[in-house]
């Protein structure tokens, strides 16, 4: 996806309140670097937090943008979502079926209201949490690994095209 140079727009519901500094203003930046989301909901008064493939139209059907999670337009969100993990793959792939579709849901988002916060360097730790000592402190580095495709057993070595990457 090519960026849109149109920013992160935080409404009301969504502007950081704490640790405003960690705030993210590009939307296609942000959007283009990762390959899974973690999307935040209420389900009866708790929170629950579910990580998802997930894909981004900046021309979708709404106002600055659609996120696509897996799980509305589902025949194009879907493409969107394989060719965000696998770049080019829904193209060499065979349509899906009336029952794939059917027993397959994709949740849409508006990108217009949203916030993200960013952060980078080591913790900022309270003076008497660091007097207290015993306990470790630090950064846990998250990254992101694609390994190498593994064919399936029953793949027919005449039809193998080119792996996925």
């Amino acid at each position: 996806m090519e960026s849109s140079g149109t920013p992160l727009s935080p409404t009301a519901r969504t502007t950081l309140r704490r640790n405003r500094t960690r705030a993210e203003r590009d939307r296609s930046a942000l959007l283009d670097a990762a390959r899974i989301c973690h999307l935040g909901v209420m389900v009866h008064g708790t929170s629950l937090v579910v990580p998802t493939a997930f894909a981004y139209d900046l021309d979708g059907p709404d106002r600055e943008g659609t996120l696509y999670l897996h799980g509305s337009e589902r025949d194009a969100a879907l493409a969107l979502i394989v060719d965000k993990v696998v770049a080019g793959r829904a193209a060499l792939l065979r349509p899906n079926t009336r029952k794939e579709l059917a027993a397959t849901t994709v949740v849409a988002v508006a990108l217009y209201e949203a916030s993200v916060k960013t952060r980078t360097g080591g913790p900022v730790d309270d003076d008497e949490d660091v007097a207290a000592g015993g306990v470790w402190a630090g950064v846990l580095p998250v990254t992101e690994h694609i390994g190498s495709p593994v064919p399936a057993p029953d793949l027919d070595a005449a039809g193998v095209g080119q792996a996925p990457r």
